[in-house]
């Protein structure tokens, strides 16, 4: 099961990096990169799940085991937050310094697999009941978790019309939003 979890995770991070493409529309290359980014980050704070429609799909992998693709995300993103600086452009790539705030997802799925869970707990319930413990488990160690604060460059590069985000902000978004995952 904690591989299907990781699995999902890990999907829900790399369908956080593809929510960067912006399209070139008439603003300034700065502009449309920060409206972007601003736009998407205000989703995460608010643990919008209609609104970004590549996380849900991530997220929705957790629901085979009676977690609540909503409350998980309210759970995980509850404390994030976020400043932007800089937009910096040079010919056709672009970053962005950033800092964000969040809770780390590793270090709660850590605890619980490593200790948190008392298999007696699990005894004589159905699997409903066990799915039911354990997402009360899984919101109780993102709970635990106190939000930290990543300083981070995101770079993009301009494909056509297009900023597309470059490979490295998904390695970003799992440092800050996942963290140290154990095996």
């Amino acid at each position: 099961m904690k591989k299907r979890i990781v699995l999902a995770v890990l999907g829900i991070c790399l369908a956080m990096s593809s929510m960067f493409a912006l399209s070139a529309c008439g603003k300034s290359d700065e502009d449309l990169i920060r409206d972007a980014l601003k736009s998407d980050f205000d989703r995460m704070k608010a643990a919008d799940i209609e609104g970004m429609p590549e996380l849900a799909s991530g997220i929705s992998g957790l629901e085979a085991y009676g977690i609540d693709a909503n409350e998980f995300l309210k759970a995980w993103l509850g404390g994030m937050d976020y400043t932007l600086g800089a937009v910096k452009i040079d010919d056709k790539k672009a970053t962005v310094e950033a800092s964000i705030t969040a809770k780390q997802l590793g270090p709660a799925m850590n605890s619980l697999m490593e200790g948190d869970i008392d298999a007696s707990e699990f005894s004589g319930l159905s699997l409903s009941e066990q799915e039911e413990k354990f997402s009360e488990l899984i919101y109780a160690a993102l709970d635990k978790q106190t939000p930290s604060t990543h300083s981070v460059t995101l770079s993009f590069t301009l494909v056509g019309n297009t900023w597309e985000a470059d490979a490295i902000n998904t390695e970003i978004y799992i440092d800050v939003f996942i963290g140290e995952l154990g095996q």
